[in-house]
């Protein structure tokens, strides 16, 4: 017989080395083992230094877990302080091409626009669809509006002044290349729809008058 390390009451041992009277006594015994253990192993960290606040230099306490602070609790209630005052104010934002006062771009990241700085994509895609155009018919600006003021500002074959969603179509000889005027969308496309041929067109022509003159 002999006492239990952990409840301390009397019991038979079958081997020198058991220790304790129970199962439950016998988990109790091992983790006191371990953290006898791990008490003569453990080293305390030492403290971390304290730091200057970067806004008024004051002392600012570290504390032994977290990134290190970098301003004291007064400085850093004064910047959210102006933070809030900032977003609530959307007037501090200026156009960065005008100047002029841009509320709309609080709070967006990048470069504050005013609605009339503004480019609209849709007109950069004309004009550069309208350059490689001219790059492909060999001509200039001056050329197409010099074209477009001889033929009075509209279609030299109908006459219309609205040129469609596609603006003047240049119409050249596909043989030569040269170009020969500024059609409307819906004469080039008659003339293209027809090669160019002009036994079809005077046909079509003539077969649009003999149905007019019949009815």
């Amino acid at each position: 017989m002999k006492p239990c390390e952990i409840c301390g009451k009397d019991f038979e041992f079958r081997q020198q080395s058991h220790k304790t009277c129970s199962l439950e006594c016998q988990i109790e015994y091992r983790r006191k083992i371990n953290r006898e253990k791990a008490s003569r192993h453990y080293k305390p960290k030492p403290p971390r230094p304290d730091v200057g606040c970067g806004s008024c230099g004051a002392k600012v306490t570290v504390a032994k877990m977290g990134p290190t602070p970098k301003w004291c609790i007064e400085c850093r209630a004064k910047r959210e302080d102006r933070r809030a005052r900032k977003r609530q104010v959307g007037s501090r934002r200026t156009c960065h091409k005008c100047g002029t006062p841009t509320p709309e771009a609080e709070g967006k990241p990048g470069l504050a626009v005013c609605n009339d700085c503004r480019v609209d994509p849709r007109a950069n895609a004309y004009d550069k669809e309208r350059r490689r155009t001219l790059r492909k018919y060999g001509i200039t600006q001056d050329d197409y509006d010099r074209l477009l003021h001889e033929q009075g500002n509209q279609c030299p074959l109908c006459k219309t002044t609205d040129p469609g969603n596609k603006g003047w179509c240049i119409d050249h000889c596909h043989q030569t290349g040269q170009v020969r005027s500024l059609l409307c969308n819906a004469c080039n496309m008659a003339i293209g729809q027809a090669n160019e041929n002009p036994d079809v067109l005077r046909a079509m022509a003539d077969y649009v008058e003999a149905w007019k003159v019949k009815i």
